[in-house]
């Protein structure tokens, strides 16, 4: 790891092409200065930094970047003014850096500018982006302020993350996701800890490997499409208002993933653990027996909501379970002898039920 001031000469490098430093212990300032001279500049890192940043307002750089990363600096509050300039940009990171300020209209021009990936997750911006089109294929917009309605996202976006913001409005209405089917290479989607209303769309891009939609208003049927999809391993809709639930038959080795109450989402994909948590929802009736053919599942959150009825023997074909959590419902009757086959339950809660009996003598239940 280098350390030291940056040096005063790098600014005479004018056949440079890309620079990256960032990850290091500089110390001392960076200004327009010590770049006047970089015409070739393409691509610049300076991510990771305690590099102060200085540069004037109305300075204009001499250089067309490609990509700019300058993730986890301190650029803020105020987004940095030359930026705007840079409307080649095909990658821009700036996720991390304190920003909160932009010139609304250069910094529409600027986002929708950029082709291929776009991080600014993880500041403060409050600004309504309801009305602009977005063209990159890695978006991540997350941890923000960012309010109003879904900005129109290029049909060929494989990562969309706009969760931990103050989007609002319905979903299935709204000018872009109305046809969400047109996202035809999209995999991961993240609308989570928002304030979307309305209903989940039936109609789901066919390649989606994660789809997040958890800490909304949402209501209605759980579409029994989503769980058709073919490579569907990461589900989660925990915290909304939706009151049925219903599953088509299932191959039995379908497998579906969906997080734990309280747990972050970290783009790390783990198809070894697969979870399905419903909790704290209004979903009502008997569970459909499908969901309990679900073999690969490793924990199964049905906890507060206001399911019925009894607990279906093919629970005990749920060989990896490993964690179970039916509490806070209207379950009743006796709680079936086949879940004594459940051989790795390390976690079981059914309080707050209607259930009788006791729990079935196995090598795991036996503990409980």
């Amino acid at each position: 790891m280098l350390s030291g001031f940056i040096p005063v000469t790098l600014g005479n490098l004018s056949s440079l092409h890309s620079l990256s430093i960032g990850s290091n212990n500089f110390s001392g300032e960076i200004s327009n200065l010590t770049f006047s001279k970089l015409s070739s500049l393409d691509e610049l890192y300076l991510s990771n930094s305690n590099i102060v940043f200085r540069f004037d307002l109305d300075w204009v750089p001499p250089f067309r970047l490609h990509a700019l990363s300058f993730v986890n600096t301190n650029q803020g509050p105020n987004f940095s003014a030359w930026i705007y300039t840079q409307k080649s940009l095909q990658d821009l990171y700036l996720s991390s850096s304190g920003i909160s300020l932009v010139d609304r209209n250069k910094f529409s021009s600027l986002i929708e500018s950029v082709s291929d990936e776009l991080n600014l997750s993880n500041n403060s911006i409050a600004e309504d982006i309801s009305n602009l089109t977005l063209n990159c294929f890695f978006l991540r917009l997350d941890h923000n302020n960012f309010k109003g309605g879904l900005p129109n996202i290029s049909s060929m976006a494989l990562i969309v993350d706009l969760s931990y913001n103050s989007f609002s409005g319905s979903i299935p209405h709204s000018e872009v996701l109305g046809h969400l089917s047109d996202w035809k290479q999209l995999q991961f989607m993240n609308l989570g800890e928002n304030e979307f209303s309305g209903t989940i769309p039936i109609n789901m891009p066919q390649y989606l490997e994660v789809v997040i939609l958890r800490a909304n208003q949402f209501e209605g049927t759980i579409p029994p499409q989503l769980f058709n999809l073919s490579y569907l391993f990461h589900l989660n809709l925990a915290h909304n208002k939706l009151s049925d639930l219903y599953v088509d038959a299932l191959p039995s080795d379908t497998t579906i993933e969906l997080f734990q109450k309280g747990q972050d989402y970290m783009y790390e994909v783990r198809p070894d653990r697969r979870t399905i948590d419903l909790s704290v929802n209004s979903l009502s009736g008997k569970v459909s027996m499908e969901l309990f053919r679900l073999v690969q599942v490793q924990t199964l959150n049905l906890s507060h909501n206001h399911f019925t009825g009894t607990i279906p023997k093919t629970i005990g074909g749920m060989k990896n379970m490993e964690s179970l959590d039916l509490s806070n419902n209207k379950f009743c009757g006796e709680i079936p002898r086949s879940m004594s086959h459940l051989n790795f339950l390390g976690y079981l809660n059914l309080s707050c039920n209607n259930f009788n009996g006791t729990i079935p003598n196995g090598d795991s239940t036996s503990k409980f």
